[in-house]
């Protein structure tokens, strides 16, 4: 099996653990909260090349009900990274970001979010001011 992150295997057995998960396990089922959500989510729009993420407040109409989401939460390092401020706020939610602004760890997670099958994610960096 190839150990690169985004190689075929290694989504495909990514999937089968999350579906096994959500099938299987008694334990996360018990702790599973459909009705929970964060304050903010980013929704994945556009296709391959012109992709990007839009912050959306999960309160709002746009999101009812709570959406399916992965979450990502990193060590942001030393350099800067692109992230939620006063000042990016707006345009985050009205323009978003496209995914070749964004550091390779957030969009290899965006990939893994829309290869499971998800249109929502929860980036800390992108999510949090």
């Amino acid at each position: 099996m190839s150990v690169a992150t985004c190689s075929e295997p290694v989504l495909r057995l990514a999937a089968e653990w999350l579906a096994d998960c959500v099938g299987q396990h008694t334990k996360c089922a018990e702790k599973f909260n459909p009705l929970f959500h964060p304050t903010r989510l980013m929704t994945i729009v556009g296709k391959n090349g012109t992709r990007i993420v839009k912050l959306l407040e999960t309160n709002s109409e746009q999101v009812s009900p709570p959406p399916p989401y992965i979450a990502l939460s990193y060590c942001w390092g030393q350099g800067d990274t692109v992230k939620l401020l006063s000042n990016t706020y707006e345009p985050f939610s009205s323009q978003g970001i496209r995914l070749d602004q964004l550091p390779r760890t957030m969009q290899q997670a965006i990939d893994l979010a829309l290869y499971l099958g998800m249109q929502w994610i929860w980036i800390d960096a992108l999510c949090i001011t």
